[in-house]
């Protein structure tokens, strides 16, 4: 009867083993593992540069774009999107045949979020129609759709009857502007250079009551621009006047000052890729928004009239105008806030994974500061500016139960 009790304990102690290594060896068979992506384009080190490009207030199709090596050409609503390879500071050219082609400075700061953006938009001027400057007399010379600006051409300052161009256009931004611009001129044939001195005069917008303090006449060499001279104000002609000995791109405008008036994030987009639960890796187009674009705060001709009342209402109305003008020179495009696309592209996500990529505006506060000179003495002026400049991504991952990275978190 003993042996017989210690046969059967053999024989259920072998039984329970073999069953346990069955069920295990099924158990391990059966498991299902996750697809893991091995080249994320979210991963990526990548930064954005982004805007719009418009002739006035159209867009502007067919524009290129370049930097670094980099380039890219407007779509039909004149936006681009150039993706670079790290942050800091680039020079960003715009050129279109029949335009004047424009340099523009970006910085990309370095505490930029992979898969973020700043925004850089340039508004484009078509160049103006030629004229013929004679050798024997002297030529006036203006850009017929504004003549803000306008040149003496003496007799004798060509040597010969020479086609000459003078095109007021919209300078590129400025990272940190020092000097905005009241008329900025793309002047033809290059390089010309005049046997006499030639008289430029920029108009004063307001009557002679008001100018602006400390005119600067600036030349552009290569993509800086460099303060050759004064533009003196002229209370008889109401003009800022200088003299130029040459053909380039000039610029005439007072010296400014910006400021940093703090920052903050709107909410803009949010994309889910949701795998969860499915162990083939997916893919996802990644679209969203991004802000473009700068606003005063407050009605500016109404801050005019806090510090000139005196000013009658014409006055304070065409002040407004050049001021925002000016402004709008250091900016590269005019005042309005508007949304355009982004991408980052297609996102890959791994099996039993949900990625969520949320994108903020950055919204910048800034004084912008000038100089006027009134009843005889010179008044500063300032006024705050909000400008959305990029977009900031935040891309977190969550992982499923059988994910090796289960439970997840904010990758950046």
């Amino acid at each position: 009867m003993r042996t017989k009790n210690l046969w059967s304990a053999a024989l259920a102690i072998g039984l329970t083993a073999t069953l346990s290594m069955g069920f295990t060896g099924c158990s391990n068979d059966d498991e299902p593992t996750p697809e893991i992506v091995t080249d994320n384009p979210l991963d990526k080190e990548v930064y954005y540069i982004a805007g719009k490009v418009t002739d006035g207030s159209a867009s502007l199709e067919g524009v290129e774009v370049s930097t670094s090596g980099k380039s890219a050409t407007t779509a039909a609503d004149g936006t681009y999107q150039l993706a670079m390879d790290k942050t800091g500071n680039y020079v960003v050219t715009f050129a279109k045949d029949g335009y004047i082609a424009v340099s523009a400075a970006s910085e990309i700061p370095s505490d930029t979020p992979k898969q973020g953006s700043v925004s850089l938009s340039q508004t484009m001027t078509s160049s103006a129609t030629p004229v013929t400057v004679s050798a024997d007399k002297e030529t006036i010379v203006s850009d017929k759709r504004s003549e803000t600006t306008v040149l003496a051409i003496p007799a004798g300052a060509v040597k010969e009857d020479t086609e000459v161009t003078v095109t007021e256009y919209q300078k590129g931004a400025t990272t940190n502007a020092v000097q905005a611009s009241l008329s900025t001129i793309n002047c033809t044939p290059d390089g010309l250079k005049f046997e006499k001195g030639v008289e430029v005069m920029v108009k004063n917008a307001t009557s002679n009551v008001i100018s602006f303090a400390d005119v600067k006449h600036f030349v552009e060499e290569g993509n800086a621009w460099k303060e050759v001279g004064n533009a003196s104000f002229d209370a008889e002609r109401n003009a800022y006047a200088c003299i130029l000995d040459g053909f380039s791109n000039h610029s005439f405008g007072p010296a400014c000052s910006m400021s940093d008036g703090g920052s903050s994030t709107e909410n803009l987009s949010v994309v889910t890729i949701d795998n969860l639960g499915k162990m083939a890796a997916a893919e996802q187009e990644v679209t969203g928004k991004q802000k473009i674009g700068w606003e005063i705060q407050g009605d500016l001709k109404q801050l005019l009239c806090g510090t000139f009342s005196a000013l009658s209402s014409s006055d304070l109305e065409s002040l407004a105008s050049q001021l925002n003008a000016a402004i709008t020179s250091t900016k590269g495009s005019a005042a309005g806030v508007e949304e355009i696309p982004f991408s980052l592209g297609t996102a890959k996500v791994d099996g039993d994974q949900k990625v969520t990529i949320d994108m903020k505006a950055k919204k910048k506060l800034s004084s912008f500061s000038v100089n006027f000179n009134y009843q005889g003495r010179t008044v500063p002026f300032s006024v705050e500016i909000a400008t959305y400049a990029g977009v900031s991504t935040t891309i977190t991952k969550e992982g499923g139960a059988s994910h090796p990275a289960h439970g997840g978190g904010v990758v950046q």
